[in-house]
């Protein structure tokens, strides 16, 4: 009998060797591997919150720490500049140690060494006694480092259903499926078919699907669950998987909203078929 449930990822798991290297699918435009997988499908915008608590309850630590050694040798300098630089390196010490870095690097590589390199100019800045322009420059970097974490921790759940689908569609082709891939605002849906055989997903903003399966007969549906599970769990997640039987051989309540008849979704398998290809 056919079922549907959903699908929530509670944590990672040991992926196989073959795709510690090699990317696994494209988010934001960028191929990401398992380790950025991990560091985004197992963050949450409750624990990036969290991280940025603990780090205001360090800042009288570290502020002060960075205060005696700007201040180190330089009996003239500008207080101004000094607050400014303190702050900075606050907030810089406080985004290299946290999940948002992470994050940063697996989806925009390019954007880290962008913001080191600023923050040596500024240090030479300050080495040179310029501190009313180090003043300006620091403030400006402080508040690019803080839009950069809300901005990670906004789009945070759009990135992990990007990333979760881009698996999923990988996981149905592996089990033989023909698939396509849409999207709609930041909600993915995909319909899957193989003979008889169909499956939908539907993916919100977060780390969790919802799905439906249709076309199996007697315990033939859980048989296909379990491969479906075991293949996204060679993708290095761990996964909660709540099922019921729905008992209806043309599916549930996904696949009777299901716009698209299985004749139209081998059609235009081929068109989408590009929306999360991999590299060779």
């Amino acid at each position: 009998m056919s079922s549907e449930g959903s699908v929530a990822v509670v944590g990672v798991a040991v992926a196989p060797l073959a795709l510690l290297a090699a990317p696994v699918v494209v988010v934001a435009g960028v191929a990401i591997g398992t380790a950025a997988l991990a560091t985004l499908l197992v963050s949450t915008t409750r624990e990036l919150l969290a991280w940025e608590q603990e780090s205001r309850q360090q800042f009288d630590r570290i502020y002060q720490e960075a205060v005696r050694a700007l201040r180190a040798g330089r009996p003239g300098v500008n207080r101004d500049a000094l607050r400014a630089m303190a702050h900075l390196e606050v907030a810089w010490r406080s985004f290299q140690n946290s999940p948002h870095r992470a994050l940063l690097e697996g989806l925009q590589p390019q954007v880290i060494p962008q913001l080191a390199a600023e923050r040596l100019e500024l240090q030479r800045m300050w080495m040179e006694g310029r501190w009313q322009e180090a003043h300006a420059r620091a403030r400006a970097l402080s508040r690019k480092l803080r839009q950069t974490m809300r901005e990670i921790r906004r789009g945070l759940p759009a990135l992990q259903a990007e990333a979760l689908a881009g698996i999923a569609h990988q996981a149905l082709r592996e089990l033989g499926y023909t698939v396509t891939i849409r999207r709609r605002e930041s909600e993915w849906r995909l319909q899957a078919i193989r003979g008889p055989y169909q499956m939908v997903l539907l993916i919100p903003p977060g780390r969790s699907l919802r799905f439906d399966m249709a076309g199996f007969e007697g315990a033939a549906c859980l048989a296909e669950l379990q491969r479906f599970q075991r293949t996204l769990e060679g993708y290095g997640l761990r996964l909660d998987i709540r099922r019921r039987v729905h008992g209806r051989r043309e599916g549930g309540s996904l696949i009777a909203g299901s716009s698209r008849s299985p004749e139209e979704i081998r059609r235009l398998a081929v068109a989408t078929d590009v929306v999360q290809k991999i590299p060779d």
